[in-house]
């Protein structure tokens, strides 16, 4: 279903707004996550948060910053959907893909979050007051990520009912 470029609707013109927030947010907190993990690696010449220096200490940050990472990927996913519905598909494909993967990439996030970031800090000597770390924000986010992987299953079965329905009339 082609959409008129003159005369949008308004789920297309939300779908542009939406997918322009998100290509600039996902800029802008890569952007602060990269800032804030080198500081904290001590390239800006400050001492590293964690032990060992160098190339050691931004190995660590990067594999500390491993779940929000996947929580970028996850909000370029949803820019994907938006993009694709932006389009004139928003029972397409790539809607249920992009759906899909942002629920992928939300629950791996969330259980790396909860269980490699606390065993990264203990395996580096470091203070941390649990091995894992269960904080309710991250749980909710998980259980999203799982909620987006069945909405996108109910997404691809309405756009196989849509086409059956088409092709009877």
């Amino acid at each position: 279903m082609a959409v008129n470029s003159r005369n949008p609707d308004r789920l297309t013109q939300f779908a542009f707004r939406l997918r322009r927030f998100l290509t600039a947010l996902v800029l802008v907190l890569a952007t602060v996550i990269i800032a804030e993990r080198a500081t904290y690696a001590g390239v800006f010449g400050t001492a590293p948060a964690l032990a060992g220096s160098g190339n050691a200490a931004v190995a660590i940050q990067i594999l500390l910053s491993t779940p929000a990472m996947l929580y970028l990927a996850a909000l370029w996913y949803l820019r994907q959907a938006a993009a694709a519905a932006a389009s004139g598909g928003p029972f397409g494909t790539s809607v249920v893909k992009s759906l899909k993967r942002v629920g992928f990439c939300l629950v791996g996030g969330s259980v790396l979050a909860l269980f490699a970031v606390p065993l990264i800090f203990s395996l580096g000597s470091e203070q941390h007051i649990r091995l894992i770390d269960h904080d309710v924000a991250t749980l909710i986010i998980a259980a999203i990520g799982l909620a987006l992987v069945f909405i996108g299953q109910l997404i691809d079965r309405a756009a196989k009912v849509e086409a059956e329905l088409e092709q009877m009339f």
